[in-house]
C-alpha cells in the first residue's frame, strides 16, 4: 500500500504500477513467512538468481524485477538494500526481431473485419504499440500532414508517426461514424 501511494504521488504510468505491484507480490510469496520489511539485499539477490535459474527469465525481466524491488525498498519502505553494482543479470540472448512477412500480414488481416481490421492496419502501418492505439483520439490524426500524433507513449513521451495513405478513406469514414454517434 505504501508503494502504491508513492507511485501515485509520483504519477507513474498505470502499467508501471501494475508491473511493480506484481513483482512485489511475487517476491513476498517467494519470501514465504518472512515479512517483506525484514528482507535484505541478499534476499533480493537470491530471488533474482531464483528467477534466472529456476524461472529461466530473460535478463530484461530480471532487471525489471530488480527495479521494482529497489523502488519498493528505497522509495516506499525507506530501506537501503546495499550496493547492487556487482550484480550480474542473466545473459541477454541475441535475438533477431520477429517481423511478419507481407503474406503473413495479409493472412492476419484477412481474418479480421470492421474496426478490428482498421485498428490492426493502423497499428502495423503507423508502428503503434497497443496502448498508443487505444489512447488515440480523433484530433491525433492529422490528415493534412499525413501523420499520427502519439501522446504519452512509452516512457510518457510524445512522438509523431506516419499515417498510412492506404487507410485514409477508411479512417475518414470511421471518423464520420464517430461524429454521427457523438451528435
Amino acid at each position: 500500500q505504501r508503494m502504491v501511494a508513492v507511485m501515485r504521488t509520483r504519477q507513474l504510468q498505470w502499467r508501471t504500477e501494475e508491473t511493480y505491484r506484481g513483482w512485489a507480490r511475487r517476491f513476498a510469496r517467494w519470501l514465504g513467512e518472512k515479512p517483506i520489511e525484514q528482507a535484505s539485499g541478499d534476499d533480493v539477490r537470491r530471488y533474482l538468481e531464483h528467477l534466472a535459474v529456476e524461472g529461466k527469465v530473460a535478463g530484461s525481466t530480471q532487471r525489471q524485477a530488480l527495479n521494482a524491488l529497489v523502488f519498493l525498498y528505497r522509495e516506499a519502505l525507506q530501506q537501503d538494500l546495499g550496493d547492487f553494482s556487482g550484480y550480474k543479470p542473466a545473459r541477454a540472448g541475441k535475438r533477431i526481431p520477429l517481423v511478419l512477412s507481407r503474406q503473413e500480414c495479409q493472412a492476419l488481416f484477412r481474418e479480421l473485419s470492421g474496426e478490428h481490421l482498421l485498428m490492426a492496419q493502423l497499428m502495423y502501418g503507423a508502428g503503434l504499440r497497443l496502448m498508443e492505439l487505444l489512447r488515440l483520439r480523433v484530433q491525433d490524426l492529422d490528415f493534412d500532414q499525413g501523420c499520427v500524433i502519439i501522446r504519452q507513449g512509452k516512457g510518457g513521451k510524445d512522438r509523431v508517426s506516419v499515417l498510412p495513405e492506404s487507410l485514409r478513406a477508411a479512417l475518414l469514414a470511421h471518423r464520420d461514424r464517430l461524429r454521427a454517434l457523438f451528435e
